[in-house]
């Protein structure tokens, strides 16, 4: 395949999300011109869009990808008894990861549909630290209850993740902020703290200390969150403090941390890429910006990463609608 390059990305997306869920592979790309390589420093970074997707690890969408530290991992390690990392203890057996759509679930349904749609594992405080066992690192099994936490998805799966990761850069031995549930991960993301008073990093409401948006506030740089308020699945992280619920319209904190965006099309992923396709367009896409997906496009187990995949090209190709933000 010739090189392509960021721009010339953007025009394989488009229709992707039936496409994705089937794991179909992606159109052939128009050629252009290789990327040029990037020259600049942190200071000539303009804006910054920041979307967190649900509850996906890093081998379970990219351990087969070549060249990163993924199921081939040789720093990974042995468990007590000598074993792989990789070869986790399973009731009495061994477990590895192994590609969900090649092995089909009990009851019927084909592996494409476990591939896609493969359901809720526990990964609560209690679950993942159970799975982790104080650093032993051999539980992932036995400790969340189903062989399906070593299941994993690879490039025919999900061929948009793939691609936009060999286009971008993907930073392998990157993991959660706390081996916790959604919520304090997207505390993590909207603060860099957790509440640490509470043993699986504090409640989802109520919290008082300063926010990210709060310090850009402060410092004069504007910010904004992209979402619809009524169908975000409670992931916008700033709806956890309470200075941002006690905001009315009018204050900058609800303004831009808790209003929605207008209601373009009835759809919410529409809705926002609409709405970032207008700051864009207008020359007003503030310099730090959140994106908060709802639940079906969240990328959450229930949800087919393929609407996942076309969400983030909704929003791909709302960012790139002015050639002067995008490059």
């Amino acid at each position: 395949m010739l090189p392509i390059s960021r721009r010339g990305f953007v025009g394989i997306g488009a229709g992707l999300g039936a496409g994705l869920v089937t794991g179909a592979a992606l159109p052939p790309a128009t050629a252009s011109a290789a990327a040029r390589a990037a020259t600049g420093t942190l200071t000539d970074v303009r804006h910054v869009v920041i979307l967190m997707q649900e509850n996906r690890s890093f081998d379970h969408y990219f351990g087969t990808l070549r060249g990163v530290r993924g199921f081939g991992d040789r720093a990974a390690g042995n468990i007590p008894g000598g074993w792989s990392t990789f070869q986790q203890p399973n009731w009495g057996g061994r477990q590895f990861p192994w590609k969900l759509s090649d092995t089909p679930p009990a009851g019927g349904a084909d592996g494409e549909t476990l591939a896609q749609c493969n359901g809720d594992l526990p990964h609560s405080w209690t679950s993942q630290h159970a799975a982790w066992n104080k650093g032993r690192l051999d539980n992932w099994v036995t400790g969340v209850g189903n062989t399906r936490t070593l299941g994993h998805l690879d490039r025919e799966d999900i061929p948009f993740h793939h691609a936009l990761a060999d286009h971008y850069t993907v930073c392998d031995a990157y993991f959660c902020s706390a081996l916790s549930a959604t919520g304090p991960n997207r505390t993590f993301l909207w603060s860099g703290k957790i509440d640490g008073s509470s043993k699986d990093g504090g409640d989802e409401s109520g919290l008082t200390w300063e926010t990210y948006a709060e310090a850009l506030q402060r410092a004069g740089v504007s910010w904004k969150v992209y979402q619809n308020a009524q169908d975000n699945y409670g992931d916008n992280g700033l709806a956890y403090f309470k200075r941002f619920t006690d905001a009315r319209p009018g204050d900058p904190l609800y303004d831009r941390g808790m209003a929605s965006v207008p209601k373009a099309t009835g759809s919410t992923p529409d809705d926002i890429a609409a709405a970032i396709r207008a700051d864009v367009l207008a020359g007003t896409l503030p310099q730090v910006s959140w994106v908060v997906a709802n639940e079906a496009f969240s990328e959450h187990p229930y949800a087919p990463p393929g609407d996942g995949a076309h969400f983030v090209d909704l929003v791909y190709r709302a960012l790139a609608a002015n050639p002067e933000v995008f490059d």
